[in-house]
C-alpha cells in the first residue's frame, strides 16, 4: 500500500483579493483628470440625447436632465473650449470662431 503525504496549503482569504482589486480600481480612478471625466459626461449626455431624439422616448432625455445639475457645477472655460472644438461642425465654424474669444483661458 502506497501512503500520500499530504502537504497542507495555506489559502489566502477571498476578502483580501478583493480589497487590493479595489484598491487598484481606486488609484486608477484617482488618476483621471476631473476635466477628462466632466467631458466624458457631457459627451455620454449627448449620446442620451440621441438616442431620445431616435427613439422617442422620453426617459432618457429626463436621465440627462436630471444629471445637468452635477455637470453644471463642473464646468469652466476649459472644459467649455473643447466642447466648443468637438462638436462645431463646417457650416458652424464662424458662429465658432465669434465665440471662442469669450471663453478666457
Amino acid at each position: 500500500m502506497v501512503v500520500k503525504d499530504n502537504k497542507d496549503v495555506e489559502m489566502k482569504d477571498a476578502s483580501s483579493v478583493d480589497v487590493t482589486k479595489s484598491e487598484e480600481v481606486k488609484k486608477e480612478e484617482e488618476k483621471k483628470d476631473p476635466e477628462l471625466l466632466t467631458l466624458e459626461d457631457i459627451k455620454e449626455h449627448v449620446r442620451h440625447i440621441e438616442k431620445a431624439v431616435s427613439t422617442k422616448e422620453p426617459r432618457f432625455m429626463s436621465r440627462v436632465i436630471r444629471a445637468l445639475v452635477t455637470v453644471r457645477r463642473k464646468l469652466n472655460p476649459r472644459i467649455l473650449r473643447s466642447l466648443m472644438k468637438g462638436y462645431f461642425i463646417a457650416p458652424n465654424v464662424i458662429n465658432k470662431e465669434e465665440l471662442l474669444p469669450f471663453l478666457a483661458d
